[in-house]
């Protein structure tokens, strides 16, 4: 009993002990609030004494902090600004060659907001451009040399070994031979130069892909030249016509174009201030016919637009085919060879198979691709080039289009580069024949989600620029269709329906080409960089321009022609309407009553 008294005193004890302890904390807690606020208290009655005494000082600090406050807001206004100008800059070519408009302009364009141009988002050269197609085991064994008078071919196969495989392109697949020395191959490739039979071929040391390298694509030139003895050919000195070349990059608006291939843009501002054989003009008021290529491109060749009419569904295919034949087929009496190049397969149901009308899934790839030939024949395509390969290459990469974001490349080369490659020497060979000729090439880079993919083109593009201002004879138009209508790329811009509707289209006119235009005609070409246009206008010019060459080749009509009373037509009618408001109806109405050529 004792002890348990004696266990619960200590513990009564330690209970008292600890609370001793804890208002002893609290106390001095207490103490040295009171002491604080008291010290704080004094504090500001001297503070507010000083203040008293030196109000006239406080005023001048108070002054000194706003001054700083507004430089410090100058200087975020010029960062701003600076980082602008880094990726956006003006969105015009500089020291642009301009006409002078009569009399007020009512179409102004509609100012596009410069967070969309300076954002991370679109910061040129945010993904790896030069790296993106790099892949340890990519060769290129042989290349083609010399000119068109005669190809040589130049093969190094030391890499391969004792031998080397030779592929040509049936429908469904490649027929390899072997080689065992470098001669014979060459020999063999030279063969293929003079058939007619392909436009490229494959070259590796190993007929499959087990060994995870992709065969070297060698673009093939065109074969020699048949006449067409129903044309009226002058010599290579009296012939004088206009070749047509059109380069359209899929889903690139204008604004994107600027903030994004900053190489190309360059390219064009040196064609313009340092070329003295030719010219570039840069359209900005185009505005686009839908958001889609199909009718963008009908309107184009056709000059047909309906807007009344209800789109079809993405996987239908449309009423009516792609006209092209309107253009191709008067030319093709001219004497003009065609070229259609494109970076999608026609076996997968995408591109000019669709566009056609040839797409039929009862058909097998034998009676398809006969169809598909047939049909490119009866409206005027000559020539598909290497189109074919582009199967190819986007099995190799799993896809069946080019329509998502990812980087798509072959033997270390973007699929692009291609296409760029066998377009240079198509034209190299027609003009060093003296043959007119009429090409258009498609790359649908920039049809993927986020609005980055376009970026790979722009070296290639800007060296493509440089090559066609010293073509001879030969107009070159640089368009789009429409701006990026797609998710993700819609998502991060605020200003995602005025692009969709506002296309870049360039022209780069050479000396040639000016000479045979009047004075008159180039004039009206400047006065419409700054004029609203669609591309339904670019259709009555080059069917003016058609029209001119028939005349010329029958009866050797003056090129001579007034356009001053037309041009004054195109005055923006429309009393204070903006770039983002002129509607496809307007311009159908527009172009209906005044189906004549703008003369850009």
């Amino acid at each position: 009993m004792i002890m348990w008294m004696k266990r619960w005193l200590k513990i009564l004890l330690l209970f008292v002990v600890v609370i001793i302890l804890s208002m002893l904390v609290i106390t001095q807690r207490l103490s040295s609030t009171i002491n604080s606020y008291q010290t704080e208290q004094s504090g500001r009655s001297e503070t507010r004494n000083v203040t008293a005494i030196n109000s006239n000082q406080s005023k001048q600090k108070r002054t000194i902090q706003r001054t700083d406050t507004s430089k410090m807001k100058k200087q975020h206004k010029h960062i701003a600004r600076k980082n602008y100008r880094k990726t956006c800059t003006v969105m015009r070519l500089k020291n642009r060659l301009r006409g002078k408009i009569n009399g007020m302009t009512q179409c102004k364009k509609h100012p596009f907001l410069s967070r969309d141009c300076y954002s991370n988002f679109y910061k040129p050269y945010a993904i790896d451009i030069e790296g993106a197609c790099r892949k340890p085991g990519s060769k290129q064994f042989c290349s083609i040399t010399g000119t068109p008078d005669q190809w040589g071919v130049h093969c190094n196969i030391t890499s391969c070994g004792k031998k080397v495989y030779l592929g040509t392109k049936t429908i469904d697949r490649i027929n390899w031979k072997v080689y065992g020395n470098k001669e014979d191959l060459q020999k063999s490739i030279a063969n293929l130069i003079q058939s007619s039979t392909t436009r490229f071929c494959f070259i590796s040391c190993f007929t499959l892909h087990s060994h995870g390298f992709e065969p070297q694509i060698l673009n093939l030139p065109p074969p020699p030249q048949r006449t067409n003895h129903k044309a009226k050919r002058k010599s290579r000195r009296e012939q004088n016509h206009m070749n047509l070349n059109f380069i359209m990059i899929d889903s690139v608006s204008r604004v994107h174009f600027f903030r994004s291939l900053p190489r190309s843009v360059k390219a064009l501002n040196e064609i313009t201030t340092e070329h003295e054989d030719a010219m570039v003009l840069d359209f900005e008021l185009v505005q686009g016919i839908r958001s889609r290529t199909f009718e963008t491109l009908q309107a184009l060749f056709s000059g047909y637009v309906n807007p009344y009419e209800v789109p079809f569904g993405i996987n239908d295919l449309s009423k009516e085919k792609l006209n092209v034949a309107k253009w191709l087929l008067p030319l093709r009496e001219l004497d003009f060879s065609s070229l259609w190049l494109e970076d999608m397969c026609p076996f997968t149901g995408w591109g000019l198979s669709r566009d056609l009308l040839v797409l039929n899934r009862t058909l097998d790839k034998q009676s398809f691709y006969m169809k598909f030939l047939d049909t490119c024949r009866k409206v005027g395509i000559d020539d598909i080039g290497n189109t074919l390969a582009s199967c190819n290459i986007l099995k190799s990469n799993g896809m069946s289009n080019p329509f998502n974001s990812k980087t798509i490349c072959y033997n270390g080369r973007h699929h692009h580069s291609y296409l760029f490659s066998y377009l240079n020497m198509f034209q190299r060979t027609m003009n060093h024949r003296a043959k007119p000729f009429i090409s258009y090439m498609v790359s649908s880079i920039a049809h993927e989600l986020v609005g980055k993919r376009n970026q790979y083109i722009d070296s290639d593009l800007a060296e493509y620029l440089k090559f066609s201002s010293g073509m001879d004879n030969t107009l070159t138009i640089v368009f789009s269709d429409h701006g990026n209508a797609y998710r993700d790329s819609q998502s991060r811009n605020s200003n995602r329906v005025l692009e969709v509707f506002n296309p870049f289209l360039f022209m780069i006119i050479p000396k040639s080409v000016q000479s045979m235009l009047t004075a008159n005609q180039m004039q009206a070409l400047k006065i419409n960089q700054n004029r609203l246009i669609s591309l339904l206008d670019l259709h009555y010019t080059i069917s003016y321009i058609i029209r001119l060459l028939q005349n010329e080749n029958n009866s050797e009509t003056s090129l001579d022609n007034d356009v001053n009373d037309f041009n004054n037509q195109f005055q923006c009618i429309w009393r204070g309407a903006t770039h983002r408001n002129i509607s496809v109806k307007n311009l159908q109405h527009h172009a209906k009553n005044n189906a004549e050529p703008l003369h850009l």
